[in-house]
């Protein structure tokens, strides 16, 4: 039956090389971060995430239009109909620009359109459902990279540390062999 010696680069004894004290300490910080740093990045992501996009919708404002012109074009998305629309700021003065139109619209047809602090046409905001789902995949995808980080930071200090002990082993073969063997190497 195997007997397996729990935490044994921690405990004294003479076999234990610096190298495997090393390991060690570099395991126990790879957890560290996983543990403390992956869901303080998670969540520092998913709140920044979230209140840029809440902030973004707080910004537009919402005009209604008149359609101007409408027309079929072929957009990145596919053909669509497009359209030039004309809205009234509260100054008073008017606005236009080139937007997407809701299929079958038709000039004199009013809509609702977005507007950014300059006056400009924009996007839809996002809702806030829209906004938390972003946010929270942000964070996830935030603590999924710290995690990952940590683990290629560890497996990169592994080899490093194997290599290290590869190269001992051979300086002590070519050491030992000739003794076994009788020939020299």
């Amino acid at each position: 039956m195997e007997h397996r010696v729990r935490l044994w680069r921690w405990r004294r004894n003479p076999l234990r090389r610096r190298c495997d004290v090393a390991e060690a300490w570099i395991g126990l910080l790879t957890g560290v971060v996983m543990a403390v740093g992956a869901p303080v990045a998670g969540a520092a992501a998913l709140t920044g995430g979230t209140e840029a996009m809440l902030d973004d919708a707080r910004e537009a404002r919402r005009a209604t239009a008149v359609v101007a012109a409408a027309y079929e074009a072929v957009t990145p998305s596919g053909v669509g109909p497009l359209g030039t629309v004309r809205w009234t700021e509260p100054d008073g003065t008017v606005g236009t620009g080139m937007t997407r139109l809701a299929p079958g619209a038709e000039p004199g047809t009013r809509m609702t359109v977005w507007l950014d602090e300059g006056g400009a046409l924009r996007g839809a905001p996002p809702s806030p459902a829209v906004a938390r789902t972003s946010g929270v995949l942000l964070g996830a995808g935030a603590a999924g990279g710290v995690c990952l980080l940590a683990l290629g930071v560890r497996g990169g200090a592994r080899g490093r540390l194997d290599a290290g002990r590869a190269a001992r082993w051979e300086r002590e073969w070519a050491k030992i062999a000739p003794r076994w063997s009788g020939h020299a190497l």
